[in-house]
């Protein structure tokens, strides 16, 4: 037992530093008594149990993939800091893209065995301070996507803005 203090006491050291400026998990953490790491393993923990047996696992996934991230947007809007909005909208950018190639491809994602169990350490992954892997995932297969076809979105985009404007006054005209 001794030995499996000595790996996880540092794990959870760390954690409890990446999660000091989440505020939930400090509130729980001092009304429990327990360090915000164990607050975070134990959340962690049960979430991929649940994932791993099949209970719910779209839904925990799909919370873990927002709850977290929705807050920490929320503080990061709130405070003066703009490096953390980077990292925010970043995720955002990622997890959509994410969500909309599941919409699509979903059917097929299905028949992975313990796909959820994957989608939601990528989640982590994406999301984890430490690992800023939303940033890795933006730069390496995102931005370049995007920046290849701008010109084209931007006239898809234009065009479409112009439909809808001549549509509007249309239908100003007619109550006229």
């Amino acid at each position: 037992m001794e030995q499996v203090l000595k790996i996880v006491d540092p794990i959870v050291q760390s954690v409890t530093k990446d999660f000091e400026h989440c505020t939930p998990v400090v509130f729980i953490a001092e009304k429990t008594g327990l360090k915000p790491g164990h607050i975070i393993g134990a959340g962690f923990l049960a979430g991929l149990l649940l994932v791993i047996t099949g209970i719910a696992s779209g839904f925990i996934t799909a919370l873990m993939g927002f709850l977290y991230p929705a807050y920490m947007s929320f503080k990061s809007l709130e405070s003066a800091e703009e490096t953390d909005d980077m990292q925010w909208l970043t995720y955002w950018v990622v997890f959509v893209t994410t969500q909309f190639l599941d919409n699509v491809f979903g059917i097929f994602f299905s028949l992975i065995p313990l796909y959820h169990l994957a989608k939601l350490v990528f989640y982590v992954y994406l999301y984890y301070p430490k690992s800023r892997g939303a940033v890795k995932v933006y730069e390496i297969a995102i931005r370049p996507l995007l920046k290849k076809y701008e010109s084209k979105i931007d006239e898809a985009l234009k065009k479409g803005q112009d439909f809808a404007d001549k549509a509007a006054d249309s239908l100003h005209e007619k109550k006229e």
